[in-house]
């Protein structure tokens, strides 16, 4: 399940929850170099091979939605950041 990351500011002290954050990402892989994740670039769907600049998605619906309207989504994976 999708945790937003808390930061919290305590008297110069930056404490950072530790929780992972989970999402879903919609890939295709056309590169040797490995799967490229759907990304929005200027208001424009676009493609990444930095995961961390991909969209995400919190519910499985949802991506899975999303990649029947995307023509070249090879599938819908979970991926876990932090």
């Amino acid at each position: 399940m999708f945790a937003p990351s808390v930061v919290l500011k305590l008297e110069g002290v930056i404490l950072m929850n530790s929780e992972p954050e989970a999402g879903w990402l919609l890939e295709r892989n056309i590169t040797p170099e490995g799967p490229e994740y759907l990304a929005v670039d200027a208001g424009c769907f676009s493609w990444t091979t930095d995961s961390l600049k991909a969209l995400r998605l919190a519910r499985r619906e949802d991506a899975d939605a999303l990649a029947e309207i995307i023509d070249d989504c090879h599938r819908v994976a979970e991926h876990q950041w932090g």
